[in-house]
């Protein structure tokens, strides 16, 4: 693949963007590992002091974050499978296209995906704000942490994210498709 593809995307690659391909992407990553690590911590606790019977939290509300982080570490991989243009693509095909018709392709796909995740953004957006904000994860618990649309609104910016590298992507993809592959000039057969 080109230098511009999204896979490629460096330092040294012709489209780099300083902030979205290292700034960005670091902070995706961080947020991603710190859920998984907060997921499987307090299962594992909460395991553990279950059958120990020990209360030293209300399991109720760690059940309920526990789940309310694996939504949301599915919908980050997501946001990850997007940035590196794996979210979408047509495998069964590519192989046997040429490399300009296989990123012209991929342009309608990222776009085609950009305006889903767009739309999806503005319906949870939608219904995000619909929720009534004496709504808690955990009825007839009442603290702050607990409101409900709190634990939604990063749905909305996951789908903001996915929209951004699918817009990126695109243009990308167009780069490479604009531009010819540096291929070795073809060479006469030597008698």
């Amino acid at each position: 693949m080109n230098e511009s593809s999204p896979e490629n995307a460096s330092p040294d690659a012709q489209f780099y963007i300083p902030i979205y391909d290292g700034a960005l992407k670091q902070l995706e990553i961080w947020i991603l590992s710190i859920a998984l690590l907060v997921v499987i911590g307090a299962s594992a606790l909460n395991i553990v002091f279950r059958n120990l019977d020990w209360a030293v939290w209300n399991a109720t509300v760690v059940n309920q974050i526990v789940y309310a982080l694996t939504f949301y570490l599915g919908i980050f991989g997501g946001v990850i499978a997007a940035r590196r243009a794996q979210h979408i693509s047509v495998d069964a095909l590519s192989h046997y296209m040429p490399d300009r018709l296989r990123n012209s392709l991929g342009v309608i796909l990222q776009l085609v995906g950009a305006a889903t995740c767009l739309m999806l953004m503005s319906l949870a957006h939608e219904w995000v704000g619909k929720i009534d904000s004496d709504d808690f994860l955990v009825p007839r618990m009442s603290k702050w942490w607990l409101q409900r649309q709190l634990w939604l609104w990063p749905m909305v910016g996951a789908f903001g994210l996915m929209t951004l590298h699918f817009v990126v992507n695109a243009i990308r993809r167009g780069v490479a498709a604009s531009c010819p592959t540096d291929a070795d000039p073809p060479t006469g057969e030597e008698e």
